[in-house]
């Protein structure tokens, strides 16, 4: 070291030691900050994972149009999750806009045959709901807009681009394989 970075006593030392942890202590803070906002960012996001369709206002039915672009986006997660996975259904009730409970229900009963009549499975329809939207917001075009969206969201099954490890084995070949063995 030159003499210009080396301290000349025990004392300036001392402060050279405090400011050198001090810098690497916010380096490294700096470093573990842009890791903690930066990793969401890159998370894996496979693509058709949610899908929102549209009724037109006080309908119980999807439009034409709508049931196109939803069988169009069910033809997607089939390409996409050849093992299917959990569908989820939400719909929206509110009815200072004219989504009453009762519209809510039909809207819901009418997305599940949707979804059957497009190939999936009762037993992968795993959850759905009717929420509360917007109670305290004007009756207003967008607060029609919102509680007239449906929401249908995938927990897709392995393999997929984002799977955390290989494909899990089915209990029925676990039973065969632990059958097959020798004892």
């Amino acid at each position: 070291m030159t003499k210009a970075n080396w301290p000349e006593s025990a004392s300036s030392y001392r402060r050279w030691i405090g400011r050198a942890m001090l810098a690497m202590y916010l380096s490294s803070s700096v470093a573990f900050a842009l890791i903690a906002f930066v990793s969401p960012v890159l998370a894996c996001h496979p693509p058709y994972i949610e899908y929102e369709p549209i009724y037109e206002s006080g309908r119980t039915n999807l439009s034409a149009g709508e049931i196109h672009r939803m069988a169009d986006w069910r033809s997607k997660t089939r390409l996409a999750f050849p093992n299917s996975g959990q569908y989820y259904i939400s719909v929206q009730e509110n009815p200072r806009v004219g989504v009453s409970v009762h519209l809510a229900k039909i809207r819901l009963r009418n997305l599940k045959t949707l979804l059957l009549n497009f190939g999936v499975e009762d037993s992968d329809i795993f959850d759905t709901e009717i929420k509360n939207y917007g109670y305290g917001a004007p009756p207003n075009a967008e607060a029609r807009r919102l509680a007239s969206t449906a929401y249908i969201s995938i927990n897709p099954r392995c393999p997929h681009p984002c799977c955390p490890g290989p494909q899990p084995i089915d209990a029925k070949q676990a039973d065969r394989g632990n059958h097959d063995q020798p004892k």
